[in-house]
């Protein structure tokens, strides 16, 4: 399997002194699904802003073999498509079809080209019939998926996701899981939601207070009582259920 992003030795403070990462090492492979999990503060959305430039820490982080840099940055940014925890943060344009097409658009890509990339898309996200729509009409539920839309048409290789189904309703929960499910491109996903790491997501990553305390294949982390417990975190009621 081909290694998609390394992380060596990651150490990042917020300028008020607040130590987010300490010595974070981490691979992640080609088509792999990883959930980063951890309490409130854990540091993971600071892990994941690092993976397209958002922030820069002290330490290496590569993404196909490219440092993430100045330099690179722009290369770096078609590769990793970074989906917000709030659909405000990535929504800014009056209408669907308009924020699914300002990122090929920024890159110069021919029109024509851009109509097919914001219909594809769409299409992915179940969105295709909304596309003359106004994105703050949406439900949080579309809002979410649209949010992915806007990543998806800059055909990235990697989706890196920050809680994505927070605030979400039971059906809307659903059928975002469902969509992760169908993409066929290297997946990070930061959430509290454990039940969704458990049916999505091959490696867990456990993160408290910006380190790595534990990683390993799903099923193993995630039924460890002694290792969740003492990080806020309880072992998913269908893993219970099924013991």
């Amino acid at each position: 399997m081909n290694k998609v992003i390394e992380i060596s030795n990651l150490n990042f403070t917020y300028p008020d002194g607040t130590r987010a990462l300490e010595e974070i090492n981490l691979d992640v492979y080609e088509n792999e699904t990883l959930g980063i999990i951890g309490p409130n503060g854990a540091g993971k959305s600071t892990l994941l802003l690092h993976l397209n430039g958002l922030l820069n820490g002290n330490g290496k982080v590569k993404i196909f073999g490219k440092a993430v840099s100045k330099e690179n940055i722009t290369l770096i940014r078609q590769k990793v498509g970074l989906v917000f925890q709030d659909p405000q943060d990535q929504l800014f344009m009056p209408t669907v079809y308009e924020d699914v097409a300002f990122g090929p658009n920024n890159l110069g890509i021919p029109k024509q080209e851009i109509d097919r990339k914001v219909s594809s898309a769409l299409e992915e996200v179940g969105l295709l019939d909304k596309r003359d729509n106004l994105s703050y009409h949406m439900s949080l539920g579309e809002q979410k998926r649209l949010s992915i839309a806007t990543v998806l048409s800059m055909s990235p290789e990697i989706l890196v996701l920050d809680e994505p189904n927070s605030n979400l309703d039971p059906a809307s929960r659903r059928h975002l899981i469902n969509l992760l499910k169908s993409l066929k491109v290297t997946k990070v996903l930061a959430t509290h939601d454990l039940e969704m790491v458990l049916e999505l997501c091959s490696k867990v990553v456990l993160l408290d207070k910006g380190k790595v305390i534990d990683e390993g294949e799903t099923k193993e982390i995630l039924s460890d009582k002694l290792l969740l417990e003492p990080h806020g975190l309880e072992i998913p009621l269908s893993l219970l259920l099924n013991r």
